[in-house]
C-alpha cells in the first residue's frame, strides 16, 4: 500500500503539477565550491574570452589565464548558482601552449588577455570561437560550419601593431596615473610599457608624466599661485581629485582619457578627452609640446575633446594614413581598423569574396570614413557608402575627393532609412556590412534583404552578433559559403571574420 500511495502522490498532469494541484519544485542543486576557498582543477576547454573552463563535481568554473589540459590551483572570487569565477594561483601542470607573457604588467592590466598562450594556440582558439558561435547562436549544422570556416589568417605583426590607443587618466591624492584599466576596476595601471603599442606612442606617456612633475613641482614651490595665467586651486572635474590640493595642481586634472592615433609614418594625433569647461593654459601646452619633441614624438596635432566639440591646441585635427595605395584623412574620432597591416588583408578578403568585376552596383553600410567604400570603388561600377556619424561622412567625402573617385558617394543617415530610399531607385548587386560590435539591427537587415542584392559580405569583430545576424539572413533566403577569420587583435580573445553570403533563388 505504501508503494501504491507513493505512486499516486507522484502523478503529474501535463503542466508538470502534482495530482493535488501544486507544482512540484525541483530542489536547488547544491553549489560544490565556496567563495574564497582554493581548489585544484583540470581545464577541459576554453571559454568565449579565452579563459580556462573546469568542472568541479559537474559545476562550471571559469579560470582566466589557464589553458586546456592544465592542472591548476584556483581561488573562487565569485560564486553564482550556475557557475563560478576563480583567480589562478598556481599552474601545477602546464600545457605545451603556455608561454611567458612579454608585458611587464600583464597580470594587472586588462588591455589584452592571451599573452600566456602561444601564437598558434591563439589562432586555433579563435577559429573555434567563430565555429562555436555559428553552431550555438546561429543554429547552423556542425557539418556546414566546418565546411565554411577557414583557418585564421595570422597577423603580420603580433606585437606593437595598434595604431590607436585610449588610455584612462587618473589624478588622485597627488598621484598622476595613465594606462589601460586594471582588470575588474576603474583604475589605470600606471605604466609606459605595453607590448602591443608602438614604442614611439608609449613615449607620449613619459612626456605627460614629465610635464605633470614639472608643473606641480613649480606650483607647489609657489604655493599654488597663478603666475602662468591658470588658477591651480580651481575646482577639479568630477573624479579627478576634487578636494585634493596636490591633484588640483596637475595640468591633467580635467583629463579623463587620452586617445592617440599613429600612422605608417610614425606621426601621432593626440586627443585629450576632458570634462566640459576644462581649459589648458598656453604655458602647459607649450611645455607638453617641448617635452614631446624631447621624446622624439612627431605630433601632427593636439586636440581637446569635451564630447561635444574638438578644439585644436596646436597643429591640425587630421592626419593622413595610406592603405592599399589610397590616402585617407583620419581624425581623432574616426573609426579605422587598429591593425593597419592586417586591415589591408581584411579588405582584400572582403573584396575577393564579393567577386567584383568592375560593373556592379555596391552599397557599403556602416561605411565609417569610407575605407572599404573607396577600395570597392576601384573594382565596381558605382559605390554608395552609408554612415550615421556626420563627422565620419565629412571625412569620407574628403577622402573621395582626395583619391579622385567621383563614382563613389556617401549618404548620411540611419541605415534602414537610407537603404529604403536607395532601393526606390536602384537595386544593389553587392552589399558590404561592417557594423560595430553590437551587430546590425534586424530592421536594417530586413531592409537590405528587401533590396535583394545577389551577395552580402559581412565583416564582423564579434562572433556572437555575427552568428545572430547570419541566422536572420539565412531565414530571409541567404546562404553562407565562406567564413574567413583573421587575427586582427593578437594577444587578445577578439577575432575578426569576413563572411560571404549569396541569395538563393
Amino acid at each position: 500500500m505504501e508503494r501504491e500511495k507513493g505512486r499516486a502522490d507522484g502523478r503529474r498532469d501535463r503542466n508538470g503539477q502534482r495530482a493535488g494541484g501544486r507544482r512540484e519544485r525541483t530542489p536547488a542543486r547544491a553549489v560544490p565550491v565556496r567563495l574564497g576557498q582554493t581548489y585544484e582543477v583540470v581545464i577541459d576547454r576554453l571559454g568565449f574570452q579565452g579563459e580556462g573552463v573546469a568542472r568541479v563535481e559537474g559545476f562550471t568554473v571559469f579560470v582566466p589565464g589557464a589553458l586546456i589540459g592544465e592542472r591548476v590551483v584556483a581561488r573562487m572570487e565569485r560564486v553564482e548558482r550556475s557557475f563560478a569565477r576563480a583567480v589562478l594561483l598556481q599552474v601545477v601542470e602546464a600545457a605545451e601552449e603556455r608561454v611567458l607573457p612579454r608585458c611587464s604588467v600583464y597580470a594587472e592590466c586588462g588591455g589584452c588577455n592571451l599573452q600566456h598562450m602561444s601564437a598558434e594556440a591563439q589562432l586555433r582558439m579563435k577559429k573555434m570561437t567563430v565555429m562555436d558561435a555559428l553552431e550555438r547562436i546561429g543554429r547552423f549544422p556542425k557539418e556546414d560550419v566546418r565546411a565554411w570556416v577557414r583557418d585564421v589568417i595570422p597577423s603580420p605583426n603580433v606585437w606593437q601593431y595598434r595604431n590607436k590607443v585610449t588610455w584612462t587618466v587618473s589624478v588622485e591624492a597627488g598621484r598622476f596615473a595613465v594606462g589601460f584599466v586594471e582588470e575588474g576596476s576603474h583604475d589605470p595601471v600606471d605604466t609606459d610599457d605595453c607590448a602591443i603599442v608602438p614604442e614611439h606612442v608609449l613615449r607620449i606617456v613619459k612626456a605627460m608624466r614629465r610635464v605633470d612633475e614639472a608643473v606641480r613641482g613649480a606650483d607647489m614651490e609657489r604655493g599654488g599661485e597663478t603666475e602662468r595665467g591658470v588658477d591651480r586651486s580651481a575646482a577639479s572635474s568630477p573624479g579627478q581629485g576634487a578636494g585634493t590640493s596636490a591633484a588640483m595642481l596637475s595640468p591633467w586634472r580635467g583629463v579623463h582619457h587620452v586617445r592617440v592615433r599613429t600612422n605608417g609614418a610614425a606621426e601621432v594625433l593626440i586627443a585629450l578627452l576632458v570634462a566640459p569647461g576644462v581649459t589648458f593654459s598656453p604655458e602647459d601646452v607649450r611645455l607638453f609640446r617641448i617635452e614631446l619633441e624631447a621624446q622624439r614624438v612627431k605630433v601632427v596635432g593636439l586636440i581637446a575633446d569635451d564630447g561635444v566639440a574638438e578644439r585644436v591646441l596646436f597643429g591640425q585635427a587630421q592626419m593622413e594614413e595610406r592603405i592599399a595605395g589610397l590616402a585617407f584623412g583620419v581624425s581623432s574620432r574616426s573609426f579605422m581598423q587598429v591593425n593597419p597591416a592586417q586591415a589591408e588583408r581584411l579588405y582584400a578578403e572582403a573584396l575577393a569574396l564579393a567577386g567584383l568585376t568592375g560593373t556592379q552596383r555596391v552599397w557599403d553600410i556602416y561605411a565609417g570614413i569610407g575605407t572599404l567604400t573607396l577600395m570597392a570603388g576601384r573594382q565596381a561600377g558605382s559605390v554608395v557608402g552609408v554612415e550615421i556619424v556626420e563627422e565620419a561622412v565629412r571625412d569620407a567625402q574628403m577622402n573621395i575627393e582626395r583619391n579622385g573617385m567621383h563614382h563613389v558617394r556617401m549618404m548620411l543617415g540611419d541605415a534602414q532609412d537610407v537603404v529604403s530610399r536607395l532601393a526606390e531607385d536602384e537595386r544593389p548587386d553587392v552589399v558590404f556590412l561592417d557594423p560595430p560590435r553590437a551587430g546590425c539591427e534586424k530592421r536594417v537587415l530586413d531592409a537590405i534583404c528587401d533590396a535583394a542584392p545577389a551577395r552580402i559580405v559581412y565583416v564582423s569583430c564579434n562572433s556572437a552578433t555575427l552568428a545572430r545576424d547570419l541566422r536572420i539572413l539565412a531565414d530571409r533566403g541567404y546562404a553562407v559559403d565562406v567564413a574567413q577569420p583573421l587575427d586582427m587583435f593578437p594577444q587578445t580573445s577578439h577575432v575578426e571574420c569576413v563572411v560571404s553570403t549569396y541569395r538563393v533563388d
